[in-house]
């Protein structure tokens, strides 16, 4: 029977298909039951159902996806470029500012992301750059230049890093040294200090989450110089670049559900009660990380490639002596160690906060070495009517590096693992949790 523009009354068992050129049919079975594309024999071009069928013209998508109340005329402001980044969360592209001539990271995501409904996707994309947004007067905090909407997708416009971030770092090129490890963990604990003292915590510390600004960063890593400004003070190298996790709370308040990524997780946060302290603790999983790219809980850097939530917790809490036997040690300082060592104090009541680690001494002899060396440029300079080069940020950069990694979320995660985890929305069961992945 040819298909007809009105609907065909229910029929059994057997049925011929529509010409091909008529629109692709759908049969759906009578009831509630979804709609199902046919399948058809190569015989007869038959379709053969046991239940009653329903046959109706296929209906194209009418989704109408919530509206942010975002700008829409992305296309008036910017050039788009090409794709510098590729992830579960969408794609990340190079765009330049049509008036300036500014060059910018162009996070582009759909509204309606893998099994959460549009409403839950916009909910976190928001809450993502309502936090980045607030976070903005902190110091190494990734700059929001602007928010786009169209009707399926959105546009969160930041800068471009371009030495790509800490992970991909020491992947690439090797450990830190303990000078460049200093500065890191300045930086961080800066960058936390502030967060915290406005009642936010960011609840994802690992190097993945900050970049370099700068290609010419990498050999500020390297050497482990300081770069200063007029001030003396050191100039934010990284920059906090995902504010996913990031959580506002009042003082004294207590985060109540799991938020991070697990074997950056501090004790207290598998028992989904945790403060900003436990953004220390993370700190201190980092830089070890950093120092001898392996984590304490498996330092023969054997880490397995998947480990359940529960046994990841029973780590945390059973590492009350942080393993230091790795020769790579050796060339650490023993302010170096106490650093770190008291960053992963378990009892959360004796960790130390943001701001009293920067009142460290390998902290604070860091800083001495890098205010006098801007003394003694200064005065080296006085002849030469110009700033000396370490006043500078950093060397301009007149070209777009080929390999722009910034936000790859592929060069951090196989393709197999979804990157955001919610504990109310769970897409794995929590045997298959990648130790190195967000919830």
């Amino acid at each position: 029977a040819r298909h007809a523009a009105a609907p065909r009354p229910a029929c059994r068992a057997f049925l011929r298909g529509a010409p091909s050129t008529h629109a692709p049919l759908r049969i759906r079975a009578a009831g509630p039951s979804a709609w199902a594309p046919v399948s058809r024999t190569r015989r007869a071009n038959k379709v053969e159902r046991s239940v009653p069928l329903i046959v109706s013209p296929a209906q194209p998508d009418a989704t109408v996806y919530p509206s942010l109340g975002w700008r829409r005329d992305f296309a008036d402001v910017y050039n788009m470029g090409r794709t510098i980044g590729r992830g579960s969360f969408g794609t990340v592209r190079l765009a330049e500012e049509k008036n300036s001539g500014q060059l910018c990271a162009v996070k582009i995501m759909p509204k309606k992301r893998g099994d959460l409904t549009p409403g839950q996707t916009l909910d976190k994309i928001t809450r993502e750059t309502s936090m980045l947004e607030a976070a903005q007067h902190c110091p190494g905090v990734v700059q929001l230049m602007g928010c786009y909407e169209n009707d399926t997708e959105v546009m969160i416009v930041q800068e471009v890093c371009y030495g790509g971030d800490l992970k991909q770092y020491v992947e690439e090129s090797g450990t830190v040294s303990e000078e460049a490890l200093t500065l890191i963990a300045f930086e961080v604990m800066r960058f936390l200090a502030a967060c915290h003292d406005s009642g936010m915590i960011f609840a994802d510390i690992k190097p993945a989450n900050f970049c370099l600004k700068d290609t010419s960063l990498k050999e500020l890593i390297d050497n482990g110089n300081d770069a200063v400004d007029l001030s003396g003070e050191p100039i934010s190298s990284l920059k906090a670049i995902d504010f996913g996790s990031a959580a506002k709370l009042e003082p004294d308040e207590r985060i109540k559900r799991l938020l991070g990524t697990v074997s950056y997780m501090a004790p207290e946060v598998f028992e989904r009660s945790f403060g900003p302290k436990a953004d220390v603790w993370s700190v201190g999983i980092m830089l070890y990380w950093l120092f001898v790219n392996a984590l304490p809980y498996w330092p023969d850097r054997d880490d397995p490639p998947f480990v359940r939530t529960e046994d990841m917790s029973k780590l945390a809490h059973a590492l009350t002596h942080v393993p230091m036997d790795d020769p790579s040690w050796s060339k650490m300082s023993e302010q170096g160690k106490d650093f770190i060592v008291r960053c992963l104090e378990l009892d959360e009541s004796k960790r130390w906060s943001a701001n009293e680690a920067l009142d460290h001494i390998w902290i604070q002899d860091a800083l001495s070495r890098a205010r006098s060396e801007n003394q003694r440029a200064i005065a080296t300079s006085n002849d030469q009517d110009s700033v000396p080069s370490n006043f500078a940020p950093f060397a301009e950069v007149d070209y777009v590096p080929e390999p722009i990694r910034v936000l790859d979320e592929h060069s951090r995660y196989p393709p197999w693992a979804s990157r955001h985890v919610s504990s109310d929305v769970p897409t794995c069961p929590a045997w298959a949790v990648d130790f190195d992945r967000e919830v």
